[in-house]
């Protein structure tokens, strides 16, 4: 990737370089994919809404949704956007741990082929789709095979420091030269990661390191902005407020040249 093109690409993700605000969802942009391109019936002001509409306003803005490009979902379930970006691409890949008693709603399915039409929230290309039972950390894939991959909210739950390192750079393995990983993952306003049992809450320098030692570079400082939008009004169930508070953010790294 030239100089100048790299500057144009850290340009373009730069304003989704952010924490979750309901605000984005409001932008006749987002609103267009929630409700035209990921099926919506009517606007909902969810998390899970505003990762999938900022990922695939991520994709589509790096130009890599153009039904020429192949790409990888990482921990990808069953979720509506997979339908959604089936119908842009030339051949997507869907991973994650499939089975029949996984504890993952998402990847409950013992031949997780044979559900992808059953479960299929919107119109979409079963022709462009491939899934498959494999872990993030070890890829069967070749060397520069894709032109994008993504993950909503599953780096956090792969494992400890090594793994998401390992998980990192086999990303970056499969990726091609100025290829593109957009995902989302929970962020603590805290100086610290919380780790938990099957899940981690990162602290922004963290994650940034982790990031940078799969060997990735994020295109500039995170936006921690947050609007008076009452969508982004916080409701606690008893006890929540002696927790410390975190938000979902989406990072986008782009391959180091």
């Amino acid at each position: 990737m030239q100089q100048g093109a790299a500057q144009l690409t850290q340009a373009l993700y730069r304003s989704l370089q952010k924490i979750s605000d309901a605000t984005d969802l409001r932008q006749p942009y987002f609103e267009s994919i929630v409700l035209d391109t990921l099926g919506f019936p009517f606007m909902i002001v969810a998390q899970r809404t505003w990762e999938f509409a900022v990922a695939y306003g991520a994709l589509e803005r790096a130009g890599v949704l153009d039904g020429h490009r192949v790409g990888i979902s990482f921990g990808a379930g069953f979720e509506r956007l997979l339908y959604a970006l089936s119908r842009r691409v030339k051949r997507l890949h869907a991973i994650d741990l499939y089975e029949e008693h996984s504890i993952w709603d998402e990847a409950r399915a013992g031949d997780a082929r044979a559900e992808l039409a059953p479960r299929a929230p919107i119109p979409w290309n079963p022709d462009t789709v491939e899934i498959a039972r494999m872990d993030m950390r070890s890829l069967d894939f070749p060397d520069q095979m894709f032109d994008f991959a993504y993950s909503i909210s599953s780096l956090e739950h792969i494992g400890e420091r090594e793994d998401f390192i390992a998980h990192l750079r086999e990303a970056r393995r499969v990726l091609k030269p100025g290829g593109v990983y957009v995902l989302t993952t929970t962020l603590v306003l805290l100086p610290e990661t919380i780790r938990q049992a099957g899940c981690l809450l990162f602290a922004e320098p963290e994650l940034r390191e982790l990031i940078r030692e799969g060997g990735f570079a994020t295109p500039g400082p995170l936006d921690f902005r947050l609007s008076g939008d009452v969508g982004n009004t916080p409701s606690f169930p008893k006890g929540a407020l002696e927790l410390p508070m975190f938000v979902d953010e989406i990072f986008v790294p782009r391959m180091q040249v």
